[in-house]
């Protein structure tokens, strides 16, 4: 990217405008410093936000929110366990409302890009002795949403699945927080300027098929969205190493990138246009 904006810097007969090279931290986690930039409002028309896709143009993704349920029991000792209520029976109870609620309702919420939403539980932690009948339990969800779902909706979703669960079984269970990610899925248009400009320049530089695709993981774009910019995914590598110990990006791809991204620039903004 640094290397498209030197590009563009040194010839600038092919457009105009403001060029803008965005570069924030935390995407791994929480999209901390898209948050803090896009907080300020700023004016962006267009947005290319680099992952590795192998060069490919991706114009949509899915979001994820991960609430943290806590289930609640009555602690006992384990050799009058009927004096207590074990919390690890009352999370069994309300797994199997969860995994129902993914096979019967999420998992069927599709989106031609980046497939099915999901809801599953990623993380469990209950009990603190081996001879005491366990009182709290804590379940962390991963759900994952297609574009087109709203964060406000899908809580409430949560929310109306833990009073089945009490209603159903008399489990008592709270969201005691939402543990942070990089935020909603988003997608843009498929005939809009900016989606039909990278796939040319994909095409154009060497991309054997240059999309448009669906990006499985999170990133920073949905943060551009929120103030209106229109954008896609584009960078060299693959997921398939992202996070591995050998992770790597083809040298032909990372060269191919800057040339990507310069003639997305300036075909977005042309002289005279």
């Amino acid at each position: 990217m640094l290397e498209a904006m030197r590009m563009l810097a040194a010839d600038r007969t092919k457009w105009s405008g403001t060029l803008l090279g965005v570069f924030t931290a935390d995407e791994e986690i929480a999209s901390e410093g898209a948050k803090f930039y896009a907080a300020s409002r700023p004016k962006v028309d267009f947005v290319v936000v680099g992952e590795p896709t192998s060069n490919a143009t991706f114009s949509a993704y899915k979001g994820s929110l991960r609430p943290l349920v806590r289930v609640h029991g009555v602690t006992a000792h384990s050799g009058t366990p009927h004096l207590g209520d074990n919390v690890i029976y009352r999370a069994a109870q309300l797994l199997k409302l969860i995994e129902g609620h993914h096979e019967k309702e999420v998992r069927c919420r599709c989106h031609p890009l980046v497939g099915s939403a999901s809801l599953t539980v990623t993380r469990a932690l209950g009990g603190h002795a081996d001879n005491v009948v366990p009182g709290a339990c804590d379940l962390l969800l991963d759900r994952r949403m297609v574009p087109g779902e709203l964060e406000s909706d899908v809580k409430g979703e949560i929310e109306r699945l833990l009073q089945v669960a009490n209603e159903q079984f008399g489990v008592r269970a709270e969201v005691i927080e939402y543990r942070a990610t990089t935020g909603g899925a988003t997608e843009t248009a498929a005939d809009s300027k900016i989606v039909q400009a990278s796939l040319a320049a994909c095409r154009t530089h060497g991309t054997e098929k240059p999309g448009q695709f669906g990006f499985q993981g999170g990133c920073d774009l949905v943060h551009f969205r929120s103030v209106g910019a229109a954008g896609v995914v584009i960078g060299p590598g693959t997921l398939e190493v992202a996070h591995k110990p050998d992770e790597f990006v083809p040298i032909d791809e990372f060269l191919a990138s800057s040339l990507i991204y310069r003639d997305v620039a300036i075909e977005m903004m042309k002289a005279g246009v």
